[in-house]
């Protein structure tokens, strides 16, 4: 891409899933010369121990900065912070009706600061996290032309049908937030069901294949398949050295929020290991409880540069999250899904449906079953070569800094206006 010039403001939730994805295409815009900020909820990290939820939201912005990227730190709502300690431990309606209100907190002060953000320096373009909603508004109010990132897991229905359970009542509890907020904002009334598909007027990138979400759907002009945006994303190091040649290695994580159950990966361990497997486990907040199981066959580490893993490993065993999907797809490795909650229930089935893996039911999680899942698994050997078949080189993020350099040189003010 030749010197673009174009000035960028990004925005997000800090959650892990949905910073990734953005802060991959940020470094591709700053190859092609755009200057980028990203802008988050942030603040100083307390003495006092925290919960890990926040402890990773807070540490989001080194990944941020480590990519270059100018960090902008957003005030961060005293409800959103309560909501994200509770929400790991909700599930079914109760989660989805929590979910919608953390996207929908804050939203008034964020507008406020980004606002001042852009009066400080101003920006060609807006890219935000899809459920971001106060950069969406900020974009409408000041007439900045808006690329709405949907990191991957549609939320989009299907036929008429949510991806998640309860998600009619999860998309109506949005509107009516989102409705208030709009009144606050001073900005006129929309269509209810803004979630019911993409939402930016100008450009919506959609960082998923059209194979998982099971359709091949074309939303109009204004919104383009990108695929999944990991290419380049800058991880730590890993020590594959200690990786068995001879034995048959599984990657098992639990994702970054629905992870503070020892229990549960205990069980999974129980129903894994065994002759000739090396279990590599990605434990969280759930690695003091685990360490001393740790021996040869059983690595166990707190996080892992879960790109540079995949690829060395043969299966994956996940919890459904949205990133480890997508990216264990890329790999092309077959997995076993343990789903928890969010949009997990959904990809499991998805999963299922390729033919790529196998569900796994929480209420009824023992060893056997386990055992007797990971069994088909490694023996039928139609989960490998579908995963196979599905593994791609598409380099998403340098795609999405094109089509977000386009748009924004084909609305940046002519010289003089």
């Amino acid at each position: 891409m030749s010197e673009s010039g174009v000035r960028v403001l990004m925005a997000a939730h800090p959650t892990v899933g949905h910073v990734n994805g953005l802060i991959t295409v940020g470094r591709h815009l700053l190859t092609s010369g755009a200057a980028v900020r990203f802008a988050m909820p942030w603040r100083s990290a307390p003495k006092l121990p925290m919960p890990s939820v926040i402890a990773t939201a807070l540490s989001l912005r080194a990944n941020v900065e480590q990519a270059g990227l100018r960090f902008v730190p957003l005030p961060t709502d005293p409800m959103m912070l309560a909501l994200a300690v509770v929400l790991p431990w909700t599930s079914g309606a109760r989660e989805l009706r929590l979910a919608a209100r953390l996207m929908t907190s804050g939203v008034t002060n964020a507008i406020e600061h980004l606002e001042a953000e852009l009066d400080r320096e101003r920006a060609d373009v807006i890219v935000a996290d899809f459920a971001f909603f106060a950069a969406a508004l900020v974009a409408e109010r000041r007439n900045l032309p808006l690329v709405a990132f949907f990191h991957s897991g549609l939320p989009f229905p299907i036929d008429g049908r949510h991806p998640f359970t309860d998600g009619e009542a999860f998309s109506r509890t949005v509107d009516a937030r989102i409705a208030k907020l709009r009144r606050d904002a001073k900005l006129p009334p929309t269509a209810p069901g803004i979630l019911d598909s993409p939402y930016s007027p100008d450009l919506n990138l959609l960082a998923t294949t059209p194979a998982l979400e099971g359709r091949e759907v074309h939303f109009g002009p204004n919104t383009k398949w990108v695929g999944p945006c990991v290419d380049g994303r800058v991880e730590t190091d890993f020590p594959l050295e200690r990786l068995r040649a001879d034995a048959v290695k599984i990657y098992l994580s639990l994702g970054t929020v629905f992870n503070r159950h020892p229990a549960r990966f205990r069980t999974l361990i129980d129903g894994l290991s065994g002759p000739g497997v090396q279990l590599i486990v990605s434990a969280g907040p759930s690695y003091e409880a685990l360490v001393g199981m740790a021996s040869s066959e059983l690595l166990i580490f707190r996080s892992v540069p879960q790109l540079a893993v995949l690829k060395a490993v043969d299966f994956v065993v996940s919890h459904g999250g949205n990133n480890t999907v997508n990216e264990t797809l890329l790999a092309g490795k077959p997995l076993l899904v343990l789903p928890i909650g969010g949009e997990q229930e959904a990809n499991a089935r998805r999963v299922e449906r390729l033919g790529v893996g196998i569900p796994l039911d929480r209420n009824r999680l023992t060893p056997e079953a386990v055992r007797a899942a990971f069994g088909r698994l490694r023996s039928e050997p139609g989960f490998s070569v579908q995963a196979k078949a599905l593994a791609s080189e598409t380099n998403g993020a340098s795609e999405a800094a094109r089509l977000i350099v386009q748009l924004a040189r084909r609305h940046r003010p002519a010289p003089g206006d």
